[in-house]
Parts: C-alpha cells; structure tokens; sequence
C-alpha cells in the first residue's frame, strides 16, 4: 500500500500543477482504493458460498442451478435499468449509496428466511448488488481516469481476503452467519462510499453509433458463439466449484483459501498485462487461454483433490487472460463511436452464457455429478476452442484470396 502510494505521489508530482490539488487527487484515490476492497470483499464473501448457503436450506443441485440462473437473470436487468437511471443523473455516488444501504438493511433481517421466501431476497439482492460493480467503475473512471488501476488494486485484496476469512467463519460456527457477514461488509462498504467526494469529469456527450455494426462482422460473430461456450462453462464454475470440493471432503475454508489462490493467480498476469499485449496478438492470447481453460475443467473432472484444489492457479491465465484481452480486442476494432455498445454487448453475452451455463449445468450435474459435467465441458470448450481458430484462420485466407483476385 505505502509502495502504491508513493508511486501516485511521484507520478502526479512529475505531472506539475497544484500541489494542493495533487493532494487532493492522491486521497481520492486512496478512499476509492478502499471502496473496492470493500465492494469485492461483498463479492468474495457472497458469490462463492451462495451455493453452500442453498444447499444447507435443503435445495437440490438442479434447483440451485435454476435458482442462481434467475439471480443472475434479474441482476442483469438491473444492471441494464440501473445504468439507464444513472444516465440519466448527474450523481451516480447517491444511487451507489441507496444500493448499498437498502443491501445491508436486507441482508440484516434475512437469515431467518427459509424456502421460497430466500429465492425472494436473493433476487432482490441480486437487483441491488450487481450494478454496483458498473458503477463503482464509472465513478472511478470519471475521477480518477489515469490512477484506475492503481486503485482498482483493492478489488483482489478485499476479494481474498473475504473469501477466506467467510469460508473459516462458516466452517468454524455456521453458514447461518451467512447474510449477517453479508449485512456488516455491505454497511461498511457503505461507509467507504460516504467517504468518496464524487466530483465526475466533463465528457462530450456520443452521437447516435450504429450499433448493427456488431452483426456485421462475420469474424466476431463466430468469436461470440466461441466465446459464449467459454463464458457457460465459467458461470458453471462459479456455481459449482464450491460443491465439488465439497463432495470432496473440503471445508469451508479450505473453499476459501482455494477462491484466495485463484484471485491471486490473477495479479502476475493484471502486473505484465501491458508486456503481453503487446508481444502476442490479442486474438492469440484469447486461442491460448482458451486451450488453457479446456485443460483445467479436464482437470477439475479428474476429481481427484491435489489436482482439483491447485488448479485454480490457472485461473490467472484462464478466465482473466479471456477476459482481459475480449475487452481490449473489442475496443481495438470498434470504432469511436462504438466502443460502448461493443463493451455492452460483451457484457450480456457473458451474463447471458454463464446463466445457460448454471441452469443446464445444474440439471446435468443433477443426472451425472459435478466432477463428471467439468470433464465434459473440457472437451467441449477445447473443441470450440480449436474449431474457432481454424475458422479464423479460413477467413484470413478467404480473405486474402479475395483481395489478390481483386488486384
């Protein structure tokens, strides 16, 4: 942290202008910093267990599945709504601030909840917590566009560290605790958005983009249905990772510490982002951490405890590697005016293929087990994955032949 911080200083004293006002800019980074620890240590201490939480209510794996598929449904709607809404305001810190006290006052009168009535409150929360992700983001991106990633840096801390410390609190008392913890961090993540003094930057409002660009593109087409295969297996990772070491003869900590590994796993490759994007192709390293990933649901259906719990250290270069280089290869080819709906459309299709992804997946591991979907779900993402790239290949030349007849 104190490393971190003395970087800002020698980057915005380097910038000149007033010092004062470089004071002012290197707390604000600071207090956002903070926020994120606590936004995702909400994520880490939630979205891992919500499963377990299930389970003990006595809901079976295939409900589960339809279960978090609605949760997910609902909190994409309103992450749609909700950004309609803050569009339109010229503070977006105050509807971040409603979402947060509203969560925490659910979750407090929330544990005591059983059956339909826990669907009912994990859908409401699901309407109240996922746009908070988007929105943090924006207000970080508005104040303080060059320190993001400096900031951004406490979402994988707070993210390991929550999951961690919840999968030992469950474990050691109970998974009652569940919507208590959940309760005290959404407060407190609370309190660390009062403390962020939103002043947004004047950005020039878009014209009008044409947004069937998108559909256009045959190449992109055929990388979307690919990368829909790769999104539905990772929603059913997300859903299901924690049973299976459950019906391995882990604890919740253990869980835990597993989550901790794989967020860790992720900084090498979020410290040498820059380096690897721009030795390799973007689409090269998508190819890469598709094969990669194929390997690791393989590894996972081995079902044997080592493999299972030390592969998440591929999760680093698995789903973050997709992830990262999606985002900016889209961002690359859209034009100025379509970097937004390019980015908007790669987000549904993620949302979209994880709930395909946790329904189907729950009924299949109903049938077969958790172990067994992951094996086949290897081979499904590492056919796609070689399918995809012969394809590319094929339309390079197609194109190519093209442009020489042409000439």
């Amino acid at each position: 942290m104190f490393c971190l911080v003395r970087v800002e200083v020698q980057k915005m004293g380097n910038g000149g202008g007033d010092p004062g006002r470089r004071l002012n800019k290197l707390r604000e980074v600071r207090k956002i910093r903070v926020h994120f620890m606590w936004l995702y240590a909400f994520s880490g201490s939630f979205y891992p267990y919500q499963s377990l939480y299930l389970e003990g209510k006595g809901f079976g794996k295939a409900e589960i599945g339809l279960i978090l598929s609605f949760t997910q449904l609902v909190g994409s709607l309103s992450i749609i709504a909700m950004g309609k809404i803050a569009d339109g305001s010229e503070n977006k810190h105050k509807l971040l601030l409603v979402l947060f006290f509203v969560g925490a006052i659910v979750c407090s009168f929330s544990g005591w909840l059983a059956g339909g009535a826990t669907v009912a409150v994990l859908a409401l929360l699901a309407i109240l917590r996922d746009p908070l992700f988007p929105l943090s983001d924006c207000i970080a991106m508005e104040m303080i566009p060059s320190h993001y990633g400096t900031a951004r840096i406490g979402a994988p801390i707070g993210y390991a560290v929550a999951v961690t410390t919840a999968g030992f609190l469950f474990q050691g008392l109970s998974m009652t605790l569940f919507f208590p913890l959940q309760a005290l961090i959404c407060f407190l993540a609370w309190q660390s958005a009062r403390g962020i003094s939103y002043q947004p930057s004047q950005v020039e409002q878009e014209k009008k983009s044409d947004r069937g660009w998108l559909f256009k593109n045959r190449s992109l087409n055929i990388f979307f249905s690919y990368a829909a295969i790769c999104y539905a297996s990772i929603g059913f990772y997300s859903s299901y990772y924690s049973l299976l070491l459950r019906e391995l003869g882990f604890g919740q900590g253990m869980v835990g510490i597993s989550y901790q590994i794989a967020v860790l796993a992720e900084l090498p490759f979020l410290l040498w982002a820059g380096y690897f994007t721009r030795k390799f192709k973007l689409r090269d390293l998508i190819w890469f951490s598709g094969l990669l990933l194929g390997i690791r649901w393989l590894l996972l259906g081995s079902q044997v405890p080592a493999v299972v719990f030390t592969s998440q250290l591929l999760h680093g270069v698995t789903y973050i590697v997709l992830y990262y280089a999606t985002v900016l290869w889209l961002d690359s080819i859209a034009g100025p005016l379509n970097k937004a709906s390019a980015q908007g459309f790669h987000a549904l299709l993620s949302s979209g293929s994880k709930i395909v992804g946790t329904s189907l997946g729950g009924w299949f591991a109903e049938l077969w087990g958790v172990g067994r979907v992951f094996f086949w779900l290897g081979i499904l993402v590492l056919v796609a994955t070689i399918i995809w790239r012969l394809l590319e290949r094929l339309l390079v030349e197609t194109k190519k032949t093209h442009l020489s007849c042409g000439s």
